[in-house]
């Protein structure tokens, strides 16, 4: 989905030198979220394709160049910084990785993010076979794990093969009720719906797709939401709201735009969970999209500790589903 040429990426890296990029006017709430601009979003789609670059060794990075880099984008709120403590976590360059880890040891960072990057750059791969798929896992100190779960790399698609698209990271998904991964005829009932799976044991992710056809009636939109699920499942710590169509959400071509989350403990001890869905009603389609990603993480998992900072990210993927109608 996103590429560029070597030229744009070197270009990219002196502008990257040269200027500290701020969004600060559109920040409304910082427990909540913001809707980016769009040109955050290139910025975002910008930052994408030199992290590719850089961890193909199509680009090289100095130890001055790293720094500048660490110091201003980890920590970050805004969004379009996040796709580099995403990256952080899961690069399998290992420059990058020594890079890393000399410059945390060498300023003695001491947060849990820090931390948990430490504990993945000296886990241990181990490959693992499940339903004909060969998974890897990393494993720390025989005691703690990373699943391997990518959300540094995306791509676009239109999973009911209609007017309906989103952004979807970029896994290797077991795919549960889905009739058109293979091209195949997608059912014609009124409701579609199937699952994408990816993760293990101490960290999984579910994402859940749904489409309703033929949505007449305004009043039951909410119903097929099933808000009461959320609401019973988070308690006080549900956040459902509908968006005012700017930023990255003024083209996405449906009427109403809703999104909801909830983070809290599951219904297993010591497992930490959270939701993070986007409701899409269009009136000129009759069609209602819902897009819900689920992800866990048990105390036993390297990215525990620094689980809210990949929840603060997954609520901005609420933001990236469209019609084209």
């Amino acid at each position: 989905m996103f590429s560029i040429s070597k030229k744009v990426i070197f270009s990219f890296v002196v502008a990257f030198l040269m200027v500290i990029v701020s969004f600060a006017d559109e920040k409304e709430n910082s427990d909540l979220f913001y809707i980016p601009t769009y040109d955050e979003f290139d910025y975002f789609v910008n930052y994408m394709n030199f992290l590719q670059a850089w961890e193909n060794d199509e680009v090289q990075v100095s130890d001055e160049v790293f720094e500048n880099i660490y110091k201003e984008q980890i920590g970050s709120f805004y969004f379009s910084s996040k796709i580099f403590e995403m990256y952080f976590k899961s690069t399998n360059n290992p420059k990058i990785k020594s890079q890393i880890k000399n410059y945390i040891q060498k300023n003695n960072l001491n947060d849990e993010y820090a931390k948990a990057l430490l504990k993945k750059i000296d886990s241990v791969r181990i490959e693992r076979k499940e339903n004909e798929k060969v998974l890897n896992q990393y494993v720390y100190n025989d005691e703690e794990y990373d699943e391997n779960i990518i959300l540094s790399s995306l791509t676009e698609i239109h999973p009911f093969d209609d007017e309906f698209g989103m952004l979807l990271f970029d896994n290797d998904y077991n795919v549960l009720r889905w009739e058109n991964f293979n091209n195949e005829k997608v059912s014609d009932s009124d409701e579609k719906q199937f699952y994408l799976m990816t993760g293990g044991g101490t960290n999984s992710m579910l994402i859940n797709l749904k489409e309703y056809l033929n949505v007449e009636n305004e009043d039951s939109v909410k119903e097929l939401f099933n808000l009461g699920y959320f609401e019973n499942k988070y308690k006080e710590n549900w956040f459902f709201t509908e968006l005012e169509q700017k930023g990255v959400l003024s083209n996405c071509g449906v009427e109403h735009y809703y999104i909801g989350y909830g983070i809290g403990p599951d219904i297993i001890p010591e497992i930490s969970c959270g939701d993070f869905v986007a409701f899409l009603y269009s009136e000129k389609l009759k069609k209602v999209f819902i897009v819900d990603i689920f992800m866990n993480f048990s105390k036993i998992n390297i990215n525990y500790e620094i689980r809210n900072q990949i929840y603060d990210y997954l609520k901005f993927f609420t933001l990236f589903c469209y019609c084209d109608s």
